[in-house]
């Protein structure tokens, strides 16, 4: 709200001929509708070619071909650019807090902003400070680009019956785990060990806080929490388990 009233008071200042309390009613409406985004979503376009180099310091443990490993480094081939895109701006973001670097370097407003303006997911992981923490927004734009572009290879597990408990993934994350939009990730061969843990993390986390951004390692998502909070072990291990042995496309 307090933004808002920073655009509204500078917007008035601008066109001093409209009366404030008239401004705010007719305009403060159609800022409030307008979702806050990160500066990847519709103004950068990544380059795979370069991406390639900075894909480098990824792949010690991502791997060459972006498959990760089945021991709980998740796989980055053939995720959508978009999706990789926010995960990064999020490690960014928490990185450089943890790190106490200057937020703002390299990147676009919209992806240095706090709690207040992280959508409704956010994570972190101190591991991934070393690689994410200079990179700027089209060094971001540049590697996810490179990982959307690899093919992802299908594992090389037996097929599992599709369990009623992953009924409602589906509607986000495609049948099988093959993804329906460009902004969730594609769970299909991924691994099962990753999933687990991410599931867990979802499950455990119903909101996002200060202190939790201090937290060396989290992960937080309204919609996931809110599909995950039911789950019990046994279903996390189905789930993962269904999704790892999926094939992907």
């Amino acid at each position: 709200m307090t933004q808002l009233l920073y655009y509204a008071s500078y917007a008035c200042d601008t066109v001093c001929f409209m009366k404030f309390p008239l401004f705010v009613m007719l305009i403060l409406p159609s800022l409030w509708l307008v979702p806050p985004t990160f500066a990847g979503d519709e103004k950068l376009t990544g380059d795979p070619d370069v991406g390639a180099g900075i894909s480098e310091v990824c792949s010690a443990c991502h791997g060459d071909d972006g498959m990760g490993h089945p021991e709980g480094i998740p796989r980055l081939a053939g995720q959508s650019a978009k999706y990789l895109m926010h995960q990064l701006f999020q490690f960014r973001l928490t990185s450089r807090g943890r790190l106490d670097l200057d937020v703002s370097f390299g990147s676009g407003q919209h992806t240095i902003t706090g709690v207040s303006k992280m959508r409704s997911s956010a994570r972190s992981f101190d591991g991934m400070d070393d690689a994410v923490a200079y990179l700027d927004d089209q060094d971001i734009a540049d590697v996810s680009a490179y990982y959307a572009n690899l093919r992802c290879r299908p594992a090389e597990k037996p097929s599992v019956p599709f369990p009623q408990v992953v009924a409602r993934c589906k509607f986000c994350h495609g049948l099988g785990g093959n993804k329906s939009t460009q902004s969730v990730p594609n769970l299909a061969s991924q691994s099962a060990v990753y999933i687990r843990r991410q599931l867990k993390a979802f499950r455990a986390t119903a909101a996002l806080n200060e202190e939790l951004l201090k937290e060396d390692m989290f992960r937080f998502s309204r919609t996931m929490h809110t599909n995950a909070k039911r789950l019990t072990g046994a279903d996390i291990q189905t789930v993962s388990e269904y999704y790892a042995a999926s094939p992907c496309k």
